[in-house]
């Protein structure tokens, strides 16, 4: 199994480049299981509106936070778009240590 980097960046100090990158210092495994019927067919997910009794398509679904019980505020797509937070892609470096002061566990 090849092993990727998490992050891609580099460290600029005047006028010179580092490249780092970032490797995971653990590797966990998962199995993903997907759920069958009893013949060996793979079972579907629908989105269901138990109130209208029907089976409500991907395209008419809302995103909504619910301020009191039954009681939601509906964002619009757009909305939410507005309200992502800015990333900038860059690491602050305070300091540097010797690494005998970093703790194996």
């Amino acid at each position: 199994m090849a092993v990727r980097s998490s992050w891609q960046g580099s460290i600029s100090f005047g006028l010179v480049t580092i490249p780092v990158k970032l490797y995971t210092a653990t590797n966990k495994k998962e199995y993903v299981f997907n759920q069958l019927c009893k013949n060996g067919h793979r079972i579907r997910y629908k989105k269901w509106c138990p109130v209208e009794d029907r089976e409500v398509d991907y395209s008419e679904i809302k995103k909504g936070y619910e301020k009191i019980k039954d009681n939601y505020i509906v964002f619009e797509k757009d909305e939410l778009q507005k309200i992502k937070l800015k990333t900038t892609k860059s690491v602050d470096i305070k300091e540097f240590i010797d690494f005998r002061q970093l703790s194996p566990d």
